[in-house]
């Protein structure tokens, strides 16, 4: 399928999907919850966490901290569905450009600490 065929049937579909209707509050709202969820959990299985995708919706629904497993991996999991609950105020708020740069300074600050007390521990060269 060559480009300007691909471009056609991306305009069809997006003609579609304006012609649905928009999903309610509590639609949208459940989503997103399950977006967050699974978004979680594969972001924190990449970087090898232990928690299952049951257990990390545990953690991101109810709060619930699971036995078993490091406490380090659980704040993981809440410290990333806070920074896409940011994400998705900032984009409702239309303040992206904002959120990007606190973000990244928030990111650069965490690591510049974690970095030094590597460093501090002897565990870093």
């Amino acid at each position: 399928m060559d480009l300007y065929s691909q471009l056609s049937r991306i305009e069809e579909l997006r003609q579609k999907l304006s012609q649905l209707q928009p999903l309610n509050y509590g639609e949208e709202k459940r989503l997103l919850e399950e977006f967050a969820i699974r978004n979680t959990y594969n972001s924190n299985a990449l970087e090898g966490c232990t928690l299952t995708l049951q257990e990390t919706a545990l953690i991101i629904k109810d709060g619930i901290a699971i036995a078993g497993h490091p406490l380090k991996e659980q704040l993981e999991v809440i410290g990333h569905k806070d920074a896409f609950y940011y994400i998705v105020e900032c984009r409702s708020r239309n303040i992206i450009t904002d959120c990007w740069i606190h973000l990244k300074s928030i990111c650069f600050t965490f690591l510049q600490t974690t970095d030094l007390k590597l460093v501090c521990s002897g565990a870093m060269p």
